[in-house]
């Protein structure tokens, strides 16, 4: 499966939200926390967790409330930083640091899980053919 993509948005691998998120209860307490979003700015796929937002601004304070929650953006290999927990992702650059687990096709556009087939996309409420 793969998640629709627009503006800019920060991607999180479930496993991840599972593993190092329990003090949200996980993957169902993080969706629950921000209920009034799912399906429009927050959109999940088997494997993936998106927010997205349409600035910089916000982007970082995404990016800084899961540092909070226990995440790590970063690691360093081969003397370059990637992308570790979380990465972000911009429609016109693409992922903004290398990163081991996502891929991003800029032709639909979409991230889903590298290693994983893309599938069906997820896509937010407003765009879904009815």
């Amino acid at each position: 499966m793969a998640i629709y993509h627009e503006f800019i948005a920060v991607v999180i691998p479930i496993k991840i939200i599972e593993k190092k998120c329990k003090h949200l209860g996980k993957l169902k307490g993080v969706l629950e926390l921000n209920r009034e979003w799912v399906g429009k700015k927050i959109l999940c796929d088997k494997y993936l967790y998106k927010d997205v937002t349409m600035g910089p601004e916000e982007i970082e304070a995404i990016v800084w409330y899961w540092i909070e929650q226990g995440l790590t953006p970063f690691k360093i290999k081969d003397g370059k930083r990637y992308w570790n927990d979380l990465a972000v992702v911009d429609l016109v650059q693409g992922i903004t640091a290398p990163c081991d687990w996502l891929t991003y096709d800029p032709k639909d556009p979409s991230v889903y899980m590298k290693g994983k087939p893309k599938g069906e996309i997820v896509y937010p409420d407003i765009l879904k053919k009815t």
